[in-house]
């Protein structure tokens, strides 16, 4: 189950996972690291702490990719973001430091996806809330997560700006 099969539709996986690190810092070129701090709203994400969530999903989701296609129907963990986030704050990463995390991550990700043959696709892993995944399930969700994620930032990099020119 792709819980952001959504924001896919008939895009190839691979290629929007590949170009993400890059639809990044093209969003983002021109703000301060005020505008890449601010929450739009209590509660909700600011443009740097959704990058830092993709990283930390990059992660997450790469050694999940690992353990479908190098075990035998591998137990894939959850992680609650929120959690990471209150956890990531006291991090103190810079937003240029969380990009090249995330560019480095996505780099060996989209490597195994490249090379993975078509039975590597179908290999399995469970997860406790989506069920049975397949490794190509892992690539649809891993992009359709982007996705969602550029859609967010590029909506509020736009609001930005426009209160810029103003």
């Amino acid at each position: 189950m792709n819980p952001y099969a959504k924001y896919l539709e008939n895009r190839d996986p691979l290629t929007v996972a590949a170009a993400t690190p890059t639809k990044i810092v093209s969003l983002i070129r021109g703000l301060t690291p005020r505008q890449l701090a601010k929450r739009p709203a209590p509660g909700k994400w600011s443009i740097q702490e959704i990058i830092s969530h993709l990283a930390d999903t990059e992660m997450v989701m790469g050694c999940r990719a690992r353990w479908i296609a190098f075990e035998d129907h591998p137990t894939l963990v959850p992680f609650d973001q929120e959690k990471w986030a209150t956890g990531r704050a006291r991090e103190k990463e810079s937003v240029t430091e969380t990009i090249e995390r995330f560019r480095l991550l996505r780099r060996s990700q989209v490597r195994l996806f490249r090379l993975a043959s078509t039975k590597d696709f179908r290999r399995t892993g469970f997860h406790p809330e989506r069920g049975v995944v397949t490794l190509r399930v892992q690539l649809e969700t891993l992009a359709g997560h982007d996705l969602n994620h550029l859609e967010q930032i590029q909506r509020l990099a736009a609001q930005h700006k426009t209160r810029h020119e103003l």
